[in-house]
C-alpha cells in the first residue's frame, strides 16, 4: 500500500512539473494520502492493479498479428 501511495504521490506532483521531490517529501506525501478514506480506497484499487497486471504478465503470452481494418472490425463485431 505505502509504495502504491508513493507513487501516487509521485505523479501527481509530476502533473504540476515537480520531478525531482525527495523521497522524504513523497513518504511524508504518501502518509497523509492514506489517512484520508477517499484516497485510500483509490490506493487500494491500484496496487491490486498493479499486483493483477504483474500476475498476468508471467501467465499469459500474446501473440502478435498484423490485420486489416475490415478484418479488425469483424473481429470486434464478433466479441
Amino acid at each position: 500500500m505505502k509504495a502504491a501511495a508513493v507513487e501516487a504521490a509521485r505523479v501527481q506532483f509530476a502533473q504540476y512539473g515537480m520531478n525531482n521531490v525527495p523521497e522524504e517529501y513523497l513518504e511524508n506525501y504518501a502518509g497523509e494520502m492514506m489517512k484520508k478514506r477517499e484516497s485510500l480506497d483509490g490506493l487500494v484499487d491500484r496496487a491490486v492493479d498493479v499486483k493483477l497486471t504483474a500476475a498476468l504478465k508471467t501467465a499469459i503470452t500474446l501473440k502478435e498479428k498484423e490485420v486489416s481494418l475490415d478484418e479488425f472490425n469483424k473481429l470486434a463485431e464478433e466479441k
